[in-house]
C-alpha cells in the first residue's frame, strides 16, 4: 500500500470514483443551456461549454466509463414510476368493479409482489432527497394491499356495502396519497439530478467531465489490487484506492480520460463559438 494523498471523491451511478486533487482545477454545477454539442464528436463528448471565458470539450463521464448516461438513467426511472402509477389506477379500479359485481379480486394482495412493490424493493439511490420521498411510499402502498384482504372478507360475507366503503375509504386515503407521491417523485427526479461539471487539466489539455455528485475531497490509500486485463472500465481506471470507512474507489487519470484525437477538434467547434454566445458567458 502506498502513502495516502488527496483526492477528489465523486459517484457515478452509485459507484465512486476519484481523480487527484492538483488535476482539478475548478468544479461548476451544469447547466444544459451552456452547453453546445459538437457535430461529428464522439458519443462521450456532450458538446463544449465555457467556464470564466475558456471554451473546453465536456465528456460525459458515464458515457466515457460505458456506463448509462443520467439522462436515459432518469427516463427510464420515470417511465418506470409512471407505468407502476398506472398499475395501481388499475388495481384499484378492479378492486372497486369486484366489490360492485361481487365477484373474485385475483390481482396482488401482498404489497411485495406487485409490479411496483418488486421494483420499489429493489430500487437504489444515493440522493437522500429522492430517498426520502421514496420512503414516503412504503405506509399508503402496504395499506392500499391490505384493503383488497378486506374487501375479499367482506364479499365473502356477503357484505357488498362494507366491501364499497373500504374502497371508498382507500380512494380518498392511502390511494390519493400515493398518486401524490408519485407526481412528487418525478419532480424531485428531475430537480435532484444536476450534474457538476469537475474541469480537469491533463498535459496540453483542459477539459471538463461530468459526475451525478461531488463527495468529498479527502485522503484514500492506494491499493495493490489487480484490474482486469484492460486496465478496468473501459481501460480507463489507473488504480484502486480504499476510504478509511473501507469503500474502494475507482482512481481515474485525467490523461486517460482526456478526449482522444478527432473526438473535437477546433475545426468542429469554430463555427459554434462564432453563432453561440457560448465564447461569451
Amino acid at each position: 500500500m502506498s502513502a495516502k494523498n488527496t483526492w477528489v471523491l465523486f459517484r457515478l451511478k452509485s459507484q465512486p470514483f476519484a481523480v487527484a486533487t492538483e488535476s482539478v482545477r475548478e468544479m461548476v454545477a451544469l447547466k444544459s443551456d451552456s452547453i453546445v454539442s459538437v457535430p461529428k464528436a464522439a458519443a462521450y463528448i456532450r458538446g463544449v461549454m465555457s467556464v470564466r471565458k475558456e471554451v473546453m470539450p465536456l465528456v460525459d463521464l458515464r458515457l466515457r466509463l460505458g456506463l448509462p448516461s443520467l439522462a436515459e438513467e432518469c427516463r427510464v426511472a420515470l417511465e418506470t414510476a409512471a407505468a407502476r402509477e398506472q398499475d395501481h389506477k388499475n388495481w384499484i379500479a378492479e378492486l372497486e368493479a369486484c366489490a360492485r359485481d361481487n365477484r373474485a379480486f385475483t390481482k396482488a394482495t401482498d404489497p411485495n409482489q406487485c409490479a411496483f412493490g418488486k421494483w420499489y424493493n429493489a430500487l437504489k439511490v444515493n440522493n437522500h432527497i429522492l430517498a426520502d420521498v421514496l420512503q414516503k411510499f412504503d405506509a399508503p402502498h402496504k395499506l392500499i394491499h391490505a384493503s383488497a384482504l378486506e374487501v375479499i372478507s367482506y364479499l365473502k360475507d356477503k357484505r357488498r356495502e362494507d366491501a364499497l366503503a373500504v374502497v371508498e375509504r382507500v380512494k380518498n386515503g392511502p390511494f390519493r396519497q400515493m398518486m401524490a407521491l408519485f407526481q412528487e417523485f418525478g419532480s424531485t427526479m428531475a430537480e435532484s439530478f444536476r450534474e457538476i461539471a469537475i474541469v480537469l487539466e491533463a498535459t496540453n489539455q483542459v477539459y471538463a467531465v461530468t459526475a451525478d455528485a461531488v463527495e468529498s475531497v479527502e485522503e484514500i490509500a492506494l491499493e495493490d489490487l489487480p484490474l482486469n486485463a484492460e486496465g478496468g472500465q473501459n481501460g480507463l481506471v489507473e488504480k484502486v484506492g480504499r476510504r478509511k470507512d473501507n469503500e474502494l474507489v475507482m482512481v481515474l487519470s485525467p490523461e486517460y480520460l482526456s478526449p482522444g484525437i478527432g473526438d473535437v477538434t477546433l475545426e468542429s467547434t469554430a463555427p459554434l463559438l462564432v453563432s453561440s454566445s457560448i465564447g461569451a458567458s
